[in-house]
Formats: structure tokens, C-alpha cells, sequence
């Protein structure tokens, strides 16, 4: 085997490290996608089961994750709370202790196709083109289906 030459390690060095580099970058994104989902549980899965199969947000191994995390923070509430008041207060309303996600909030964006005719919500006939690469902040909701879709990146 032959012996590897100065360059040869500073390259593998530097691949290691590159990976290194995206594997904490996943952990990232999937660690703040995991905690979105614990946040929201009870808004993503009612608007996940008013999905079309297709249409699906959530990959299956999220979803099973959203559903247990659920089922384990009624059994909590219910062991820790609800069974030491009365009887007419003991009912857990899921639906009351629902919160959403702020769809207004501003995103960074990267467009990957060129879009035209964006409706800036709250801004009366005002629409925007999006070019390839172009780069915006702007509201999310303006921009969701085109996220979706892959048309815009979140950046």
C-alpha cells in the first residue's frame, strides 16, 4: 500500500470535516423540525388529517412521533393534573390548548424557479416576480405553496 503524501491527508482532513460539518447540520435542522413538531402537535395533526394521503407535510416516522408525543403529554397532564379536580373539570379539551404557528412571521427565501405574481398579503395590489437565485425576506404565508412545492428554499 502506498504511503500517503501530505496532500493526500489534508484532503481526506478536509472531507472528514465536511462531513463532520453536515452531519451537525442535519442533527440541527431535524433537532428544530422535532421541536416545531412538539410545539404545534395539536395544529399539525388536525391539519394533517385534513391532508390528502399525497399531500402529507409529515414524513410517516414524524407523524408517528407527533401522535405519541401527544398521547404522552395528555397521560402526563391527565396523571399529574386532571385527576385531583373534580369530576367537571377533568375533561381535556385538545382543541383549547391548541396554538399555531405565526404564518405572518418573515423568512429568509431563495427562489429556485422564477415566479411571478406573488400577492404580498395585507398590501393591496402589490405582486412580486421572483428570479432564479434571487434572494428575499418576506411573509411566510405568502410564499407556503411555493415552499411546498419546491419553488422557493428557505434559507
Amino acid at each position: 500500500m502506498e504511503d500517503m503524501s501530505e496532500e493526500n491527508i489534508s484532503e481526506v482532513e478536509a472531507e472528514e470535516e465536511e462531513i463532520t460539518h453536515m452531519e451537525e447540520n442535519m442533527k440541527s435542522y431535524l433537532r428544530t423540525r422535532l421541536e416545531k413538531i412538539e410545539r404545534y402537535t395539536i395544529h399539525i395533526l388536525s391539519e394533517e388529517a385534513a391532508r390528502e394521503s399525497g399531500e402529507a407535510y409529515l414524513t410517516p416516522g414524524e407523524l408517528r412521533f407527533a401522535k405519541n408525543y401527544l398521547n404522552s403529554v395528555e397521560n402526563l397532564f391527565k396523571a399529574l393534573a386532571l385527576q385531583h379536580m373534580p369530576a367537571n373539570f377533568q375533561g381535556l379539551d385538545a382543541n383549547k390548548m391548541s396554538t399555531k404557528p405565526n404564518m405572518k412571521t418573515h423568512v429568509f427565501v431563495k427562489a429556485k424557479e422564477s415566479i411571478s405574481g406573488i400577492i404580498l398579503p395585507d398590501v393591496i395590489d402589490e405582486e412580486i416576480d421572483f428570479e432564479v437565485g434571487s434572494q428575499h425576506i418576506i411573509t411566510y404565508n405568502a410564499v407556503a405553496k411555493f415552499v411546498k412545492n419546491g419553488a422557493i428554499q428557505l434559507i
